[in-house]
């Protein structure tokens, strides 16, 4: 099977000749990004009523405590960022923090770390898919700035691990290091039930991709999928045998609507949050989707058509931007990133510095 080559890991010269090497180069990305996503989530923190949150808030807030004695599935079941959350809630409860809430505090520290980690393998996806240069470094600006992060990542939900997830399933299974890609599918049921949907997903549908274009390099990548799924469901098992069903039982999962499939896909794909948080990419991406890898293109529609059709059939309303955003925004957001990249001065300052050089 034919892959992108991966990237370089060796030094690249910064201003005034300093080499940078990959890791300090990371480490200054996190950084930024993680300072950029607290900013962002600010809000969430001091100038947020608990009680007038979202449904989904509310239990997350208190599992950051380790309390899920009251809270119901499937919410209870989604145990990654809050037990993430605990040992920060720890710290921040010593800490004078005035006016501001410690578990949303505790949540915002770590999704923001887990977006920064997202925006990091959005940025090995772009590299993956050819991206150079300026377009790299606008890629964490389409990905943080959209309006799901803000209003819904970074607000005491638990999304940031399915989109870490989703992001570095993407970089491996397009780079053939099928290993790691089971790992992210056995693992992902830690974030949400439906990561493990997705990214499975997204592993089938690259996988499937190279058989049609016979460039499979084997059964191995087939075994190490299913090895990886067999993982996440049992993974899934032994979280919710570990946490109990709950108060409500089985009657709290989302239940089917019973609305006809298309009002509800039509309900789904005109939601305000949907509309805010691609009025950026979708009609910059849309101009050089073209110019994407064909299997990140597939797995990005497939697993966004997967992501909703379940939202029409389950009714969840608002809440479908955010699996939505998941699925397809690093393929949109890559793109985007080629268009502005396109119009940049940068094939200029080149030019500059070769007839520089060389004069």
């Amino acid at each position: 099977m034919t892959h992108s080559p991966r990237p370089s890991r060796v030094a690249y010269p910064g201003p005034a000749g300093i080499e940078w090497p990959a890791v300090h180069r990371s480490l200054l990305w996190f950084v930024v990004l993680f300072a950029v996503g607290l900013g962002l989530g600010y809000p969430s923190v001091h100038r947020h009523d608990i009680d007038e949150s979202p449904d989904d808030v509310p239990h997350y807030h208190s599992m950051v405590r380790l309390e899920f004695d009251e809270v119901p599935p499937p919410f209870r079941y989604r145990i990654l960022v809050p037990t993430l959350a605990f040992p920060v809630h720890r710290v921040l409860s010593i800490v004078e923090l005035g006016s501001w809430n410690r578990e949303m505090a505790a949540l915002l520290v770590v999704n923001a770390a887990l977006m920064s980690l997202a925006a990091l393998a959005l940025i090995a996806l772009g590299r993956t898919a050819g991206l150079r240069g300026s377009a790299i470094a606008m890629l964490p600006l389409f990905y943080l700035s959209a309006f799901a992060v803000a209003n819904g990542h970074l607000k005491g939900l638990v999304d940031s691990a399915e989109a870490l997830a989703l992001c570095t399933m993407m970089v491996f299974a397009l780079r053939g290091r099928w290993g790691p890609a089971a790992l992210v599918i056995a693992l992902s049921p830690l974030a949400k039930e439906s990561t493990l949907l997705f990214s499975a997903v997204v592993g089938l549908v690259v996988l499937m991709h190279a058989r049609w274009t016979r460039t499979s390099p084997g059964r191995k990548p087939m075994v190490l999928w299913l090895v990886g799924v067999g993982a996440g469901v049992g993974v899934l098992a032994i979280v919710h045998w570990a946490v109990g069903v709950g108060p409500a039982g089985m009657r709290a999962w989302p239940k089917l609507t019973g609305e006809p499939f298309l009002t509800g896909l039509l309900r789904a794909t005109t939601a305000k949050s949907v509309v805010y948080s691609f009025a950026l990419i979708l009609p910059l991406g849309l101009f050089r989707l073209r110019r994407l890898p064909t299997p990140l293109l597939l797995a990005s529609a497939v697993s966004a058509a997967v992501a909703l059709t379940v939202a029409a059939a389950a009714g969840i309303g608002e809440n479908v931007s955010r699996p939505l955003f998941n699925t397809c925004s690093p393929a949109l957001c890559i793109a985007s990133a080629i268009l502005l990249g396109e119009c940049t001065w940068e094939r200029d300052v080149q030019q500059d510095r070769v007839e520089r050089s060389s004069g």
